[in-house]
This record gives structure tokens, C-alpha cells and sequence, in this order.
């Protein structure tokens, strides 16, 4: 059963612990849901405490945006870390904020089974998604994680010098 929020009329679709986990260590979490199974990140902000409004610094993000019109804000923020989106090519938010600032781009094979607040399987989005790589270290990070798909690098970010 997904677990739904009645005063937004959205479900919340948590990451498996597993896929987030073999990302690595992150310090920053702005899109923690309300009650979680697991840890994500060493500070998880909820929605309540609104994750735009603190101070992302140069903290590894892990981000799993709201998906909709909500995503376009935490992506402007992104910089440093690893975000879950949509594999939406076709969107606007797409080519203006994450084909010029991914370093990486990984699609993942298959579709992601997310979890619900009480850790039980939320199933699976009608879409499939992508995990994009802010940096050479997070792109490497993926790498190493247990996970299918492809990657595709951005080619002016991937030259020597021309990203973290």
C-alpha cells in the first residue's frame, strides 16, 4: 500500500535503501520525506522545514525531488551530489538544468520499485528514471554501486578540467 498524503493529494515514493545506500555517504538530504525508514543523508530536511530554504553549501546532496512542477527548484540548487529524476528528455527542466550541469548521466535498466513510508514495496512509476552525476566523484560513485544501465557523459564537463 502507498502511503498518500491527504492534505496534498500526493504519494510519497521513498528511494530502496539499497539503491540510495550504494551511492555512498551523503550530507544532505532537502527532500526527506516526513517519516522515513532509513537514513539518507547525516541532515534529512523534510518537507515542512522546506529543503530550499537551508543552506546546501558544499554538501554532497543526495535528491530525490518531488516530481512535477516542484522539481524545477531543487535542480537550480544542484550542484554537488546525485539526484533521482525522471527520465523526462522531452521536458524543458531537463536541457536547461540538467544537460548543462551533469557531469554524468546514468539510465538505469528497468524501473525503480520504491518503498513506502512503513519500508513496504510503493511499486513502480509508469516511467523509468535516471540518476545524474554532479561530479567525476559521484559519477564514480554510480559506477561502483550495484546497479544496471548506461552511462552518458557529458562531454564538455568530462575533460580534464572541465568539472570537479
Amino acid at each position: 500500500m502507498k502511503s498518500f498524503d491527504s492534505t496534498t493529494g500526493q504519494s510519497t515514493w521513498i528511494t530502496p535503501m539499497k539503491l540510495q545506500h550504494s551511492l555512498g555517504h551523503f550530507d544532505l538530504d532537502p527532500c526527506a520525506a516526513d517519516e522515513m525508514p532509513y537514513r539518507t543523508a547525516d541532515r534529512m530536511v523534510t518537507k515542512k522545514e522546506d529543503g530550499l530554504s537551508v543552506d546546501w553549501g558544499e554538501s554532497r546532496v543526495w535528491l530525490n525531488p518531488p516530481y512535477g512542477k516542484e522539481i524545477v527548484p531543487f535542480l537550480e540548487r544542484m550542484h554537488n551530489g546525485i539526484a533521482l529524476v525522471p527520465c523526462r528528455t522531452d521536458n524543458k527542466w531537463f536541457h536547461e538544468l540538467v544537460l548543462p550541469k551533469a557531469y554524468a548521466i546514468f539510465f538505469m535498466r528497468g524501473r525503480v520499485r520504491f518503498i513506502s513510508i512503513d519500508g513496504s514495496d510503493s511499486g513502480s512509476p509508469t516511467f523509468a528514471s535516471i540518476l545524474v552525476a554532479y561530479t567525476k566523484e559521484d559519477a564514480e560513485a554510480i559506477t561502483i554501486a550495484d546497479i544496471s544501465g548506461s552511462f552518458m557523459y557529458h562531454k564538455a564537463l568530462a575533460t580534464e578540467g572541465g568539472a570537479k
